[in-house]
């Protein structure tokens, strides 16, 4: 659905609501709050504050839900306006697990990975199965470079997550921090796992593919990274780099050379396929 499609959706339930609401003498104001909330998960920001508009604005809402929509401001690039409604939140409600993870998804927003963490950690104490606080915990790890421990609450995030995109992004998630710490098979088997989850995701399929290829599992690798060449690689310099490599290693000059090939027309400056076609030039055909 186009943007200009879905923004005439979104205004199209927002006016049934507000019909609905005169009809029935009834406050409908969380309803129409909520769907904002809904579209803003698909980054119709445009939406979200038109139902602000019809709410009458967010001053005197619980801090919870205060604390929401500063993040929804962050996304739509306000973030002076988020760091106020945040701070509000958190002079109102600063025990409140709701606006913990607000605060904490901010500051992770912000680079600052060890408050965030301070603040996730105090959200997870009153939610401690929640996988976004888990998973967001694992995040922050990761960018601290603390990779056991973003291991670790990844795992336990996925453990909570029902089958679905999220479960998905966690085990792309683990296959990064898995990989980090050298253990290739891992990562490879979390990558697998969100493949069969985020099917469509490129990315996905192209790291399983290096993974593969790495372990030494050529023709599996070359099934993930056509994968991803067919999805529409945003790397495809590396996906036919890979395959080249692929098929060197299966014995296939001339595959190898017409995929190295296709790399350097993405990248003619790789010194990685410069070499790699050097190197096949000394071969033989097959």
């Amino acid at each position: 659905m186009s943007g200009v499609l879905a923004r005439l959706w979104w205004r199209i339930r927002l006016g049934a609501l507000r019909i609905r609401a005169w009809v029935l003498r009834r406050d409908v104001r969380g309803s129409i709050l909520d769907l904002g909330f809904e579209a803003a998960e698909g980054h119709d920001f445009a939406s979200f504050f038109y139902a602000v508009d019809l709410v009458g604005g967010l001053a005197g809402w619980d801090p919870p839900t205060l604390a929401k929509a500063a993040l929804v401001e962050y996304d739509a690039g306000r973030p002076a306006d988020a760091e106020k409604m945040l701070k509000e939140a958190m002079e109102r409600a600063p025990s409140d697990p709701g606006v913990l993870m607000c605060y904490g998804r901010y500051l992770y927003d912000e680079g600052e990975f060890n408050l965030s963490l301070d603040s996730l950690k105090k959200a997870l104490a009153a939610r401690p199965n929640d996988p976004w606080v888990l998973g967001t915990i694992g995040g922050a790890y990761f960018r601290l470079g603390e990779m056991e421990e973003a291991r670790r609450f990844y795992s336990e995030s996925i453990r909570n997550y029902r089958p679905g995109p999220e479960m998905g992004w966690m085990y792309s998630c683990l296959g990064h921090a898995a990989s980090r710490m050298q253990d290739l098979g891992e990562a490879a088997r979390a990558w697998r796992e969100a493949a069969a989850l985020l099917p469509e995701d490129e990315e996905v399929w192209y790291n399983l593919g290096d993974a593969l290829l790495q372990l030494g599992d050529y023709r599996n690798a070359i099934k993930a990274l056509r994968k991803n060449l067919r999805l529409g690689s945003e790397q495809p310099a590396w996906s036919y780099y890979d395959l080249a490599r692929c098929y060197q290693q299966l014995g296939d000059v001339r595959r190898a050379r017409t995929y190295c090939e296709k790399a350097l027309e993405y990248a003619p400056n790789d010194e990685d396929a410069i070499e790699l076609k050097r190197e096949l030039a000394d071969a033989p055909a097959k």
